[in-house]
């Protein structure tokens, strides 16, 4: 993946704002039934469950940056594909209003977590840094890079749920 150029603590907020708000314009029209539909964007998960995968590694990002601007050792068991696969279990069952309700407040839990990093800490290794890479690469790998990840299967799932006649328009 390439490494994510220097950038300011705003810089990086406007970037999550925006890719977040990209990814939400697709689902917001969808009915429940669509949300939670089988196959969707991807072949194993509805809408939901990439809501909540995305959910996922949000909380993850700010755990880990939080542990690792305290100076403690960073150690991730298992491979993305595990990990993902745990994100999915832990989610699967949970209702979808709760998983809708969590997007809302994640904006809040990132945006109160920029408030309190400097432009050096999110730029310089020797204050922060995640395998040798600074912090703003981890944070925009788990934000707006990760949004993009899922934006082109969700929107052709939500091309495909429109009705024709909303199709054309």
């Amino acid at each position: 993946m390439k490494l994510e150029p220097p950038c300011s603590v705003d810089e990086l907020r406007r970037r999550m704002r925006r890719g977040r708000a990209e990814l939400a314009a697709h689902w917001q029209r969808l009915s429940p039934e669509q949300l939670t539909k089988v196959p969707g964007p991807q072949a194993d998960w509805s809408v939901k469950d990439s809501i909540a995968h995305i959910l996922w590694w949000e909380n993850a990002m700010l755990e880990l940056s939080a542990q690792a601007l305290a100076g403690d050792d960073i150690v991730i068991d298992g491979t993305v594909e595990d990990a993902n696969a745990q994100a999915y279990a832990d989610n699967r069952e949970r209702p979808l209003d709760a998983v809708l309700a969590d997007w809302e407040a994640g904006l809040a839990r990132i945006e109160d977590f920029l408030a309190g990093l400097s432009d050096k800490q999110i730029n310089d290794t020797d204050i922060c840094q995640f395998f040798g890479h600074p912090l703003r690469h981890f944070i925009a790998a788990n934000t707006y890079r990760h949004y993009a990840d899922h934006q082109e299967d969700l929107r052709e799932f939500v091309r495909q749920c429109r009705p024709q006649d909303e199709a054309g328009a």
